[in-house]
């Protein structure tokens, strides 16, 4: 994707070739799983089609009621420092990613916060990388941490507390990832620069 060989959907069917190749070279795969596998990842598409839509939904319904722009105006124009702004956005989206999944955030978020954010003067493609660290940390934060529960069901015979226990240096590693994110936006920015 970096030189430009494959978009992005074009590496995702790159990969998926490659993994199938990695199950029937280690003997993992049988002919008799196809109608299960199929099943499960036909489940999950419609999920995610059925999360994209109520996002691109309520992203029309939030740019129709001129809501973003309002949002945008309203807390641009407080006596606080940008970065404050920012710390509290990342906030909220920690406490929603613990309750909701990471893609239905994205969505359903994304259009308010980007203008919030490049009202303050910030850098929008900074922004969509501090966004998916902030919602995927959600997702892996103790207790309603909705990776922690799926962990939890594949692996039934390990404990929850052991699950928080094993995560937390992973939560702590990504809290660091965050501030130096914010603090200095030109990490964010390096890559794509050179693209």
């Amino acid at each position: 994707m970096f030189a430009g060989v494959f978009t992005a959907s074009e590496a995702a069917a790159v990969g998926a070739v490659f993994a199938a190749l990695v199950l029937v070279l280690r003997k993992s795969y049988r002919l008799r799983d196809t109608p299960e596998i199929v099943a499960e990842v036909t489940s999950t598409t419609s999920m995610i089609y059925m999360l994209m839509i109520g996002g691109f939904a309520s992203t029309f319904f939030f740019s129709a009621t001129g809501l973003p722009e309002l949002a945008a105006r309203s807390i641009g124009g407080l006596p606080v420092p940008g970065w404050v702004v920012v710390s509290l956005i990342c906030l909220a989206f920690l406490v929603i990613g613990t309750i909701m999944d990471s893609i239905a955030v994205m969505m359903v978020t994304a259009s308010v916060t980007a203008s919030i954010v490049s009202s303050l003067g910030y850098d929008v493609i900074w922004w969509g990388v501090v966004m998916v660290v902030i919602v995927e940390l959600g997702v892996i934060t103790p207790p309603f941490g909705l990776n922690l529960f799926a962990l939890k069901s594949v692996a039934p015979e390990i404990t929850i507390r052991q699950i928080y226990g094993g995560v937390l240096p992973f939560v702590a590693a990504d809290i660091l990832k965050l501030v130096l994110l914010i603090a200095f936006p030109a990490l964010a920015l390096w890559l794509p620069s050179l693209m």
